[in-house]
Order: structure tokens, then sequence, then C-alpha cells
């Protein structure tokens, strides 16, 4: 939506909404203290207090809602952000098989088929892993590896997961 010549999201709009209605419940709520304790009660002025008060109660209860409303808007908002991002890695990772650059295989068990690049028992990618083992021992997370290497944080962490069970492997079989 624009608004005065800016892109407002319809998120921004709710809040300031919401806003909007706490401000107007809190100067209603103001006014109606300081009108009961300047003027005398008369029959009508309660009448129309109750009325009041039975509106601000209504307001509050709006406010709640849509703020319930809200919250559950950016939670699947942010769930809906973690599967694109997923599809993001999946559709890189089959962008680099589909064009030839090396990508990691992995084969879980006791049998292993070799890569096409059989003369090199560590795989194509193995200057790639010394890297990043070297940067995640220098103290680096795995997000920082990935933007120093140009690669997805999912096939960071799979390297430095394969190396923790290759340890362990190796220390269950001492």
């Amino acid at each position: 939506m624009r608004l005065a010549g800016f892109d407002i999201p319809p998120v921004a709009l709710l809040a300031l909404a919401v806003v909007t209605v706490a401000l107007l419940l809190g100067l209603t709520r103001w006014k109606l203290r300081r009108s009961r304790s300047v003027s005398s009660s008369s029959p009508g002025e309660t009448s129309l207090t109750r009325d009041i008060e039975a509106v601000m109660v209504e307001l509050d209860r709006l406010s709640r809602q849509v703020h319930g409303r809200l919250d559950g808007k950016i939670a699947k908002l942010e769930g809906l952000i973690r599967e694109a991002d997923r599809r993001i890695d999946d559709l890189s990772r089959l962008s680099r098989s589909a064009t030839g650059h090396p990508t990691i295989d992995v084969t879980l068990g006791p049998e292993s088929t070799h890569s096409a690049d059989s003369d090199n028992p560590e795989g194509p990618a193995a200057p790639d892993r010394k890297r990043v083992y070297a940067l995640a021992d220098s103290g680096m997370s795995s997000i920082e590896i990935a933007r120093e290497l140009g690669e997805s944080t999912g096939e960071i962490e799979l390297i430095l997961a394969l190396r923790k069970a290759k340890v362990r492997t190796q220390r269950a079989a001492v």
C-alpha cells in the first residue's frame, strides 16, 4: 500500500492502528478521570460514563484480538521465510550440480560408492573442507564460514557435522 509516496506494509498499518487505538483509550480514560474529579456526577453523566467505559472495554478487547492475530501472522511469516531459505539452499545445490560445480557426495552406512574423482580419495571438495576446518578451528561460526567461502550455510554445517561424526567413529574404534 502506498501512503504519501511511501510503500507501507499491511503489518505496519495494523500496528499503527493498534497504537492509535491504545492512545485514544489512554486519552479517554485520562479525560474521564479528570472530569470525575472536577464535576459532580449527575444521572446523565453516570450513564454516559458507563457507556464510555463499555466502549473502552470493547476497544481493549479488540486491540488484544488484533495483537493476537498479528502475532499469529508474524509466526506464519517466519515459518514461510525458513521454508523459503530451505528451498533456496536446495535449488542452489541442484543448480551447482547441474552446472558441474563440485558437490558433496554423502553415503551413510558401511558400504560407500566412489565419486567420479576416484584418484582423489577425499573427493573433489577436499581443499575446501580443509579450509572450512581451519576457519572453524579459528572460532568462526558456520554462517561466517559460509559467507567467507561463498557457500551455503547448510553445506558448511554438513561438512562440520561429518567431521564430528568421523572423530566420534575414530574414538569409538580405539
